[in-house]
């Protein structure tokens, strides 16, 4: 029998050489933080301002309150307080006669009031009768044909007056104009410093307002007529 070949001991294989270790590196040095005794300080201060400001505005109102406050027994009466009331309101015509001007005829210069003259005529003998209400409430009598009759027929109370005076303002004769005689003609006539007007009717081709004839009618009422 051969004898078998002895196998050669193969190499063993050489191991990779160990690598050797990185150094390490070094951190950046961490940013050096900000003191915070500034910031402390200003607050601090901050503070301070704010407290003292407080305190001033809260005491401020109570020395102004103090120093303004009038004495309780300081009487202030208003200037427009101490006019007198008057027992009724002022008419058109009362306030008018009021400002300066001339005064108008048969006024007086305590009453502020117009003149009224209430008046009918014509017809066969051509006479005209009227009745002039004066401010102080005298009614007084004229008849054309007679000058030397006028006289004073009635003295109306402060309540007729009054009533005439109220309802000539409601008619607002100023804004009328209206002229037509007739064969007997009636008429209204105010004076004062508001205006002047003569209204004339009795033409039987214009009709009188109806209010000129129920205050002519109303007014005679008062008088007695």
């Amino acid at each position: 029998p051969q004898a078998k070949p002895t196998p050669k001991p193969q190499a063993k294989p050489t191991p990779p050489p160990t690598p050797k270790p990185q150094a390490k590196l070094t951190p950046p040095p961490a940013p050096t933080p900000i003191p915070t005794t500034t910031t402390q300080k200003v607050t601090n201060t901050t503070t301070a301002t704010t407290t003292t400001t407080t305190t001033t505005k809260t005491e401020t109102p109570t020395t102004t309150t103090t120093t303004t406050a009038r004495p309780a027994d300081d009487k202030f009466v208003p200037r427009s307080n101490t006019a007198k009331p008057t027992s009724r309101p002022k008419t058109t015509l009362e306030q008018a006669m009021e400002n300066k001007g001339p005064k108008p005829l048969g006024t007086s210069a305590s009453s502020g009031r117009a003149t009224i003259t209430i008046a009918s005529g014509g017809g066969f003998t051509g006479a005209t009768t009227s009745f002039q209400i004066r401010p102080d409430g005298k009614v007084i009598k004229t008849n054309s044909l007679k000058p030397d009759a006028t006289k004073i027929v009635k003295t109306l109370s402060s309540n007729e007056l009054n009533e005439v005076y109220n309802q000539l303002d409601q008619l607002e004769l100023q804004k009328v104009k209206f002229s037509h005689p007739g064969n007997m003609t009636y008429s209204i006539k105010v004076e004062s410093d508001a205006y002047r007007n003569n209204v004339r009717w009795g033409s039987a081709d214009h009709q009188v307002p109806a209010n000129i004839q129920q205050y002519y009618d109303a007014v005679m009422k008062i008088i007695g007529k």
